[in-house]
């Protein structure tokens, strides 16, 4: 693995980890959800499964049957969660591509601001 992704991985991950402490400090987040997603992400695969209960935390790994999968690029990944890329404009300009219900990723900006 080259430097450069080993970095860009080592970021996915530190904002993976963001992402878990902020559903565990805030389960108000999760009102109203009660979906799974998976994310491939640069060339890995994570999962946020929301319909199992108490602190869904994103997990490495595929989730068959998730309802909603997104495939997006380490960068893109790290703005979308930062709110610094919409992710219905990242949908338009095609840096994000979804399978499933779409509806599902735009609710992902409630949990991303």
């Amino acid at each position: 693995m080259s430097e450069k992704n080993q970095t860009t991985t080592a970021s996915v991950l530190q904002v993976v980890q963001k992402l878990n402490e902020k559903l565990k400090d805030d389960p108000k987040l999760l009102s109203g959800f009660d979906c799974s997603y998976q994310f491939r992400i640069g060339s890995h695969t994570w999962n946020l499964d929301l319909t199992q209960g108490e602190n869904p935390q994103v997990e490495a790994g595929e989730l068959p049957g998730a309802q909603c999968s997104i495939e997006v690029s380490e960068d893109n990944f790290s703005k979308l969660v930062s709110g610094k890329l919409n992710i219905a404009m990242a949908l338009l300009f095609g840096k994000v591509k979804i399978k499933g219900d779409k509806l599902l990723a735009t609710k992902l900006s409630k949990l991303f601001s």
